[in-house]
């Protein structure tokens, strides 16, 4: 293979499957999509797309030159992030739920800033819009619907109803956490402390931990916040819930390497927050 440029039309091709939107990410035509397709196709000796209606679906050898164009890509973002987060003052503002960013993002935020001592970052709850340039990327509990960006599945929070153990026999209500963005619990009119609407809504972790420590109620929280707390146990009739966490930022920013770089930081975060819940599940089935 002579030019290994040609691997980044196929990768191209490969996440938009048609050659209008590949070329549109690309920033070229379809002609100039299509042809290095060809270059790169007879260079292989063997189709690396079929045709299906109306898109272009890798064989299983497109596959793996899209798989290797995917690697040089990382590698090539990897290194532009290091280089230039050394030389450059860079400010990163990530708009998050207030669960998300007390459960997962503050607990890991001081080995970013160490390793890069030039980012500034602000993390914030309040309502921001990525069309207007009011924040860098956004985090959320619901699949984003705004405009022209690029929304994916970065990851989970697993959270459950929690209480003060001196409180388990005579629970008298609940307590509603970031009650605008947060995770939406499942509420059940057969669990007596969940038969009715929240008898009390706060802003903050600390704030609900703090109440139900000192009353008879529940509050919904992150299991790997909750899970930290000696004074705090399960609600066990609700168990544990998983909830799917979306990120969206504007479709002009994909090759940012600040955006890259809190991508791989959240992602990591969140792996984190989970592998922590399951070791505690895990001790806690042990006999």
């Amino acid at each position: 293979m002579q030019n290994w440029d040609d691997l980044k039309y196929c990768l191209a091709l490969d996440e938009f499957r048609t050659m209008t939107a590949a070329a549109k990410a690309l920033g070229t035509n379809t002609a100039t999509v299509s042809r290095r397709i060809e270059r790169l196709t007879e260079e292989a000796g063997q189709p690396l797309f079929i045709r299906q209606n109306c898109h272009w679906m890798a064989t299983s050898l497109g596959q793996e030159f899209s798989a290797v164009a995917r690697r040089i890509e990382e590698r090539i973002q990897t290194a532009e992030i290091n280089a230039s987060t050394q030389q450059k003052n860079y400010k990163l503002h990530i708009t998050a739920p207030q669960t998300i960013i007390e459960a997962c993002l503050l607990p890991e935020a001081d080995k970013l800033l160490i390793t890069y001592p030039q980012l500034e970052m602000k993390l914030a709850s309040t309502h921001a819009s990525l069309a207007f340039g009011e924040t860098d990327l956004i985090l959320s509990f619901l699949k984003p619907e705004e405009g022209r960006i690029f929304r994916f599945r970065i990851g989970h929070q697993i959270c459950g109803f929690y209480h003060a153990a001196r409180f388990k026999n005579n629970l008298q209500g609940w307590v509603d956490v970031d009650s605008e963005t947060g995770p939406r619990p499942k509420l059940q009119s057969n669990v007596g402390p969940l038969n009715q609407s929240p008898r009390l809504t706060v802003s903050s972790l600390l704030n609900a931990h703090q109440l139900i420590r000192t009353m008879p109620l529940l509050a919904y929280l992150p299991c790997s916040f909750a899970d930290s707390k000696p004074d705090l146990m399960l609600y066990e009739p609700t168990g544990k819930n998983q909830n799917e966490i979306w990120a969206s930022y504007h479709y002009t920013r994909k090759k940012d390497p600040a955006l890259k770089l809190a991508r791989d930081w959240i992602e990591s975060s969140l792996i984190k927050k989970s592998a922590r819940v399951a070791q505690v599940n895990y001790m806690a089935a042990r006999p």
